[in-house]
């Protein structure tokens, strides 16, 4: 039962327009909060919370199969996040009459971005060129690079972009959906790196960019797929180390440069805050705050 409850809980959040990677990891979570349940014989029914706080302390002692360590702080809230979510739609549906209510995250500590200088993002985008790769890797590889210098798309945002989500008229833009949907202004190295790769990807997927780079037996078993929000936290992490950089560069300093430009420029926070697509103020005035410290 709960197996059915959760395929309904997914079908709400996908009818309210978040993004299928979201489904995916909120699916992720809750089939392993089922295998919990199953494993303790506890129907759903039967569930209180009591048995949840037990689920949440068990959390942290799973271990991520990959790394082969315990699961960071924040892949714990990610869980508990989903949690509370389901639980409330199973109250609302008044399948269960316990609220989350006791369930708390935990506190993260908040880490200091590290600031790029405008030769190394040079050197980030000049990268892609210069690695001995097929030319549909240097020329995909290039466009995500300006698009994330030019734009502080996040990633997750980044890769569930489709083609009909590129405007091509005077101005170039990128139609960002989802719950922080907006158009973003490409300028024209930007929208000229697409239009290179579009004219070699081949392909009938409607996201723009794929994982041309996957093995070729997984290609032979899944087929072409788009890039996941991994695949590109790799390949950034793939030319920081040609450039020798040896900052802590993740695709999130790519946003806080662009952010940084927005502010030199003398954008106001809500001006920054549209074109980010942020809800928070915090996180806005954390993006001055960083500015006025460096």
């Amino acid at each position: 039962m709960i197996e059915k409850q959760i395929k309904n809980y997914l079908q709400g959040v996908k009818e309210k327009g978040r993004s299928s990677r979201t489904i995916r990891n909120y699916n992720l979570y809750l089939q392993r909060f089922a295998v919990w349940c199953n494993g303790k014989k506890i129907k759903l029914n039967q569930l209180e919370l009591t048995d949840v706080k037990k689920y949440q302390k068990e959390l942290d002692l799973r271990r991520d199969e990959l790394r082969k360590k315990n699961l960071k702080e924040n892949t714990k809230n990610y869980h508990i996040i989903a949690l509370r979510e389901f639980l409330k739609f199973l109250h609302r549906k008044r399948i269960l009459n316990i609220l989350p209510n006791g369930l708390k995250l935990k506190k993260i500590e908040r880490r200091k971005i590290e600031m790029m200088t405008v030769d190394e993002a040079q050197k980030f985008l000049e990268a892609p060129l210069k690695v001995l790769q097929e030319k549909i890797l240097q020329l995909r590889d290039k466009a995500i690079l300006e698009i994330l210098f030019s734009t502080g798309v996040k990633v997750s945002e980044l890769v569930e972009l489709k083609i009909k989500d590129y405007k091509k008229q005077k101005t170039r833009s990128l139609e960002v959906q989802g719950k922080n949907s907006r158009c973003l202004i490409l300028n024209n190295q930007c929208g000229f790196w697409i239009d290179e790769y579009l004219k070699i990807r081949q392909s009938k997927i409607e996201h723009i960019f794929l994982a041309h780079d996957r093995a070729k037996k997984a290609q032979k078993r899944r087929g072409l797929q788009s890039l996941s929000v991994r695949t590109v936290e790799r390949i950034v992490e793939r030319y920081k180390k040609f450039i020798g950089c040896r900052k802590s560069i993740t695709p999130e300093v790519f946003r806080s440069y662009f952010a940084n430009k927005m502010i030199d420029l003398g954008a106001s926070e809500d001006d920054l805050q549209g074109v980010l697509g942020v809800k928070a103020k915090n996180t806005t005035k954390r993006y001055f705050e960083n500015n006025e410290s460096n």
